[in-house]
């Protein structure tokens, strides 16, 4: 199935000759390439940490999320392109006409 792959720093051995599974084999395969579990979860947290900083700076009321695949930890700063959403604070959307519970410099929409 998959050529026999062998790191030499760290304690990573794949082979379809071993009695591992195939579940198993793949997992292995996927951290060896840079997709495990710890490196998905690290990718989320620095993205999280980017989102942070820059909306830390921002002086305006609109909040920025890193969204995609980005977000979800499975593609790396140079793969894929950038996927944001970006959060309002001051305008909000309800479906009724209710009376105006917010500020002056919130705009609201009805649906």
């Amino acid at each position: 199935m998959f050529p026999q792959t062998r790191r030499t720093k760290t304690v990573v051995e794949c082979s379809v000759n071993h009695s591992d599974d195939q579940s198993r084999y793949l997992f292995k395969f996927l951290d060896y390439v840079g997709y495990s579990h710890d490196i998905i979860a690290e990718r989320r947290r620095v993205f999280h940490g980017i989102d942070a900083m820059i909306n830390n700076e921002r002086e305006d009321k609109i909040v920025q999320v890193t969204a995609g695949s980005k977000a979800e930890g499975l593609a790396s700063c140079f793969e894929s392109d950038y996927d944001y959403l970006n959060i309002y604070q001051n305008i909000f959307c309800q479906f009724e006409i209710l009376t105006n519970m917010f500020s002056n410099d919130t705009t609201g929409f009805c649906m």
